[in-house]
């Protein structure tokens, strides 16, 4: 079992919750770290880097890490294509291992903190990552961010989203991302208002990306949970 080698990690003020937010395909620890002092909130911020690094995973010409291999091809055809992909149907290889990885890091900063509540999330893969965790986990969280992300291994996700009625999520998706699909994150964002979730969806005319819109979004939906 690969475990997290690398963390970037914040204190902003005092009090607060822990804020973990996870990378995407291809990413590090630092690439969302600049949102800890972005947010204008107190709390502790957390950015861990995914143990898989991609030159293990075939792909060492992008560099960077990932919290499971990529559907390669896919991706690519995607990309060329101009098709951006629905990935509900999707079912990651390594993603189990993913979630354990994550929970036993989550389990650890829980250790020095007692009861301080948590707000988790992440950019695409890491917020997919995110949302897989908590509709396996029964731990209490005080919200979920997804950044440009999308529903994965809907069949197993979909009997789960119940058991977190009145759960609190942010999510964000670009209308012109070249990669996932924004109606198909617009479909999840329906199945989850549906599901009794209080999800806060904000859409941008963009990218696969976190433009300052997504990043004032989010900072409202984080100030408003303190």
């Amino acid at each position: 079992m690969r475990s997290i080698q690398k963390i970037v990690r914040y204190r902003v003020g005092d009090g607060g919750p822990q804020i973990v937010l996870l990378h995407g395909f291809a990413g590090g620890a630092e690439d969302l770290s600049a949102f800890a002092k972005s947010m204008g909130i107190d709390g502790e911020f957390f950015f861990p880097e995914a143990p898989l690094a991609l030159d293990r995973a075939g792909a060492d010409e992008l560099g960077g890490h990932t919290w499971w291999p990529s559907d390669g091809a896919s991706r690519a055809l995607a990309l060329a294509s101009g098709q951006p992909r629905d990935l509900s149907s999707f079912e990651p290889t390594g993603l189990e291992e993913a979630r354990v990885t994550l929970s036993e890091f989550l389990e650890t900063i829980r250790a020095d903190s007692g009861r301080t509540p948590l707000v988790l999330g992440g950019f695409s893969q890491g917020a997919m990552l995110a949302f897989d965790y908590a509709l396996h986990s029964a731990r209490e969280l005080a919200a979920l961010v997804m950044l440009s992300g999308c529903r994965i291994a809907e069949r197993k996700w979909n009997p789960l989203l119940e058991k977190r009625r009145g759960q609190r999520a942010f999510i964000s998706h670009g209308r012109a991302d070249p990669d996932l699909s924004f109606s198909a994150t617009e479909r999840f964002k329906d199945d989850l208002t549906s599901a009794g979730w209080l999800v806060d969806f904000l859409a941008f005319d963009g990218g696969h990306g976190t433009p300052v819109q997504a990043v004032r979004g989010l900072k409202k939906f984080l100030r408003a949970l303190a």
